[in-house]
């Protein structure tokens, strides 16, 4: 559901934009950009919705079961699935994705970035992914 902000009392009318219906199952948070929002879905699914009016740009299914939040980072988005893989996909109007990476074990947790290092934390292990010379330490 998206929603203006302001107003006083009851503004379930007066400041609802849009509501999405049905039940779709989801672990973690999406991420807004550009007038975009990107959302995760359990079931493996990743939709992207116009934030104004919440149609549907894009919906595709990227596989296994997503868990965790959404990242941006560098123009691009990062999501994990309890299998072990993290998918990394352009942010646009258009599904575009860029690689999958396969770490072997369970993913129970959203990726995150620091100083252009990516850290991906998995059932056992933490793993960062060194940015390369424009990363500062």
């Amino acid at each position: 559901m998206a929603v203006r902000t302001g107003g006083r009392g009851d503004v379930t009318d007066s400041h609802r934009l849009w509501r999405l219906s049905g039940g779709t199952q989801r672990i973690g948070s999406g991420i807004l950009e550009a007038g975009r929002l990107y959302l995760p879905a359990a079931m493996g699914v990743m939709e992207c919705l116009d934030a104004s009016t919440g149609k549907t740009a894009w919906k595709e299914r990227l596989g296994g079961n997503l868990w965790g939040s959404v990242l941006l980072a560098d123009g691009k988005l990062y999501v994990n699935n309890l299998e072990g893989k993290t998918f990394i996909l352009a942010a646009g109007p258009q599904f575009q994705l860029l690689a999958t990476n396969d770490l072997g074990e369970p993913l129970y947790a959203a990726p995150a970035a620091s100083r252009g290092d990516l850290f991906l934390r998995t059932y056992e292990h933490l793993y960062c992914i060194a940015g390369g010379k424009s990363s500062s330490r």
